[in-house]
């Protein structure tokens, strides 16, 4: 969903030919630049405002930032800076806690009944 919206916004600033392109086509991207044509619309009236100070950065909302700063570099500086400004208006989409965290040192006791695999296990072909 990031990257259509992502798209949306290139789209509305000039790249319209490129997602219609894309959209076209037969590769993965195509059902996110469709998706990116129906969301052009929201992003060209996106004009959000908000305070940036003190909001909290994920990797989603950093990766965000600075593609919009690189919009903005790219000669686009009032589309890009709407942007960024929407952005820090907006909340975290998800937050993750120790719960969701995977433990790779095999620590869990559910573990402890899987036994270690050897050549027995294996299938001749």
């Amino acid at each position: 969903e990031r990257v259509a919206w992502a798209m949306a916004h290139v789209g509305v600033r000039g790249g319209r030919t490129a997602i219609d392109q894309l959209a076209s086509g037969a590769s993965v991207v195509a059902p996110v630049a469709q998706q990116a044509l129906e969301l052009m619309a929201p992003a060209a009236r996106d004009d959000l405002r908000g305070t940036g100070a003190g909001r909290e950065m994920t990797v989603n909302r950093a990766f965000s930032r600075r593609f919009f700063e690189a919009l903005g570099q790219g000669g686009l500086p009032q589309e890009s800076r709407a942007a960024l400004d929407a952005l820090d208006a907006s909340g975290p989409m998800e937050l993750l806690d120790e719960a969701d965290l995977i433990d790779l040192e095999g620590d869990d006791d559910e573990d402890d009944d899987l036994d270690e695999l050897d050549e027995a296990d294996l299938i001749e072909t």
